[in-house]
């Protein structure tokens, strides 16, 4: 039971990594199969960092400044041994002028964007380029800011720039964000990006939990809450800065009294955290009972429709959801396991069992978050 829920929340090789560090002792087989997740992950972790020199060194000869996000800097850097932290692809910063520059270079280095649109929609709609994919190597995402807009605040690109610092990453030199900037950049993410739902995208709530604990942990001698919070406050983040945390300390017990007074909070927001906790705890039963509560939810052609999509995606859903690297290796064998996945697990009755109705609650929790988020948004 450790394991595999270990393993769907990809905190297995962390899990590891605590229990080692603790002296705990769980069955035989539960503590090999979690070592060998994070062998695994750590051989997986070296071979992205001869993909990150090789991209930073093709990046630096054609002129453009990086900052390397998330998962490789957590990995290094927050986390006691990078093998521990998961990570399903590389993000990386640019500056926005150079995004045709890097789209080009990437090109150069064998990788292809999943689709091809102009790039004033992709900076109107989006805060990274389409993912980069290459046949023996992790996806790459180019942002040239960290917040998905119309966002309500700046959290002021220039600023993350100048304070960001040097650090060596493994073997590889690069440019990440200081401490105060990295937490914001978590937050923001996880309550305002994704909204909490993270699972929607195939990655993990209770993951994006642990990296604000474990960087909050990892950074509290020498964070400087009061410039994080005098910043979040002007730019209009920091109400989201707050719930992110006020979750993050309920679930993962870290304190954080000297922190979240400094940060704006609203009427409703402890109500919205209350939720979002219940939302991250609540166990999902899976992309496909989600599917089946909502087409049960609709009436006439719009379930029929809905019916026909949720068995038959589109190849790109398909792609992202069976892991692959591009939309053409998608086959019709894809197709029959989506199929056998609702047949085999009783899931077409999903919506009216208990397991449909936990879904439909979910959906209802995600549904409040979202309006709370748009409320916000135009409160600023």
């Amino acid at each position: 039971m450790l394991a595999a829920e270990a393993e769907a929340q990809e905190l297995d090789a962390t899990a590891f990594g605590v229990l080692s560090a603790r002296g705990d002792e769980p069955p035989a087989e539960v503590l090999q199969r979690l070592a060998l997740a994070t062998a695994l992950n750590g051989v997986r972790n070296a071979q992205r960092r001869a993909e990150l020199r090789a991209i930073l060194d093709a990046f630096a000869a054609a002129g453009i400044d990086s900052i390397v996000l998330k998962g490789m800097h957590l990995a290094h850097r927050v986390y006691p041994d990078p093998s521990m932290r998961v990570m399903a692809d590389m993000d990386l910063l640019v500056r926005k002028a150079s995004l045709p520059v890097a789209a080009r270079v990437m090109r150069e280095l064998g990788y292809r964007a999943d689709r091809e649109e102009a790039l004033e929609h992709t900076i109107a709609t989006a805060h990274h380029l389409p993912a980069f994919r290459r046949e023996d190597a992790s996806p790459v995402e180019i942002h040239w800011t960290i917040s998905r807009p119309p966002a309500p605040f700046d959290v002021g690109i220039d600023g993350l720039w100048e304070r960001s610092r040097s650090a060596r990453l493994g073997d590889v030199e690069a440019h990440v964000l200081s401490d105060e900037d990295l937490l914001r950049h978590l937050c923001v993410h996880l309550s305002y990006n994704h909204s909490w739902v993270l699972r929607e995208q195939r990655e993990v709530p209770l993951r994006a939990i642990v990296d604000i604990a474990m960087h909050l942990r990892q950074s509290a001698p020498s964070l400087d809450c009061a410039a994080l919070a005098e910043r979040a406050n002007r730019d209009g983040s920091g109400r989201f800065i707050y719930c992110a945390l006020a979750v993050v300390e309920r679930l993962a017990g870290v304190p954080l009294a000297h922190l979240l007074p400094l940060l704006d909070r609203r009427a409703g927001d402890d109500a919205i955290v209350a939720m979002a906790c219940e939302l991250v705890s609540a166990r999902e039963t899976g992309g496909v009972a989600e599917s089946v509560t909502h087409v049960a939810s609709l009436r006439g052609a719009s379930r029929a429709r809905a019916a026909w999509r949720a068995v038959f995606p589109t190849r790109e859903m398909m792609r992202g959801r069976f892991g692959l690297a591009t939309a053409s290796e998608v086959r019709p064998a894809h197709y029959l396991r989506r199929l056998a996945g609702f047949i085999v697990e009783g899931r077409w009755l999903g919506a009216f069992t208990a397991r449909g109705r936990t879904n439909a609650e979910q959906r209802r929790r995600r549904a409040i978050i979202k309006a709370w988020k748009r409320t916000a948004a135009r409160r600023g």
